[in-house]
């Protein structure tokens, strides 16, 4: 058998391994899920550059057509109603169609009248 001393030893150790276990295995837990988060933020960061640079290009594209006089006269025309001297200005209204004159119903002496009187 075992001695006394040799036993408390023993029991020592596995504790002290038992708690380095612990505590390693929450070491490790932490770690999985800060780089689980890291991940994530990392993907919505590409995607956020993506959409920037997408944005950053549309408007490269947009200020360079401005660069031009015609970019500039389309831009204006576009924004604000303006012709220049010697233009003519044509508005085009789409979805209304102008109403048919309705006729004016008389009364029978009205119209009687009216028939007489040619």
């Amino acid at each position: 058998m075992l001695s006394m001393h040799r036993r408390f030893f023993m029991w020592g150790i596995i504790l002290i391994l038992g708690t380095v276990l612990v505590i390693m295995s929450g070491a490790l837990i932490r770690a999985y899920t800060g780089y689980a988060a890291a991940s994530e933020l990392k993907s919505a960061a590409v995607r956020a550059e993506t959409q920037v640079q997408g944005r950053l290009s549309a408007m490269e594209a947009s200020v360079s057509s401005l660069t031009t006089e015609r970019g500039v006269e389309a831009e204006i025309r576009a924004r604000y109603p303006v012709v220049k001297p010697g233009e003519v200005e044509f508005v085009i209204l789409k979805g209304e169609q102008p109403k048919p004159e309705t006729q004016v119903k008389t009364g029978f002496w009205k119209g009687l009248y009216d028939i007489l009187r040619r």
